[in-house]
């Protein structure tokens, strides 16, 4: 999967097109509010694994939309699920 290339815009797309809050996107990267605001603003980027995650689920949105708003929290817990497990094997 090629990484997304994450812009305010694409970052807020994402986020309205889950029904997502900035708080519970917040909540799912185990950032800050003011972060996913500034990230929406263009006043920072996201980074570390943050970025990594976003990007990934942003790049997985065609996969994951035809089966409906659940379809994208089971796209987070695969997404986690797997860097979980790579770093347990690291």
């Amino acid at each position: 999967m090629e990484k997304a290339t994450l812009t305010p815009a694409s970052i807020r797309k994402f986020r309205a097109e889950r029904g997502l809050s900035q708080q519970g996107l917040a909540t799912v990267l185990n950032v800050g509010l003011v972060t996913v605001c500034r990230w929406e603003t263009g006043k920072t980027k996201p980074e570390g694994t943050a970025d990594a995650v976003l990007a990934a689920l942003v790049s997985d949105r065609t996969e994951s939309e035809p089966y409906g708003p659940l379809a994208s929290g089971y796209a987070i817990y695969r997404l986690l699920k797997s860097r979980f497990e790579e770093g347990a094997e690291n």
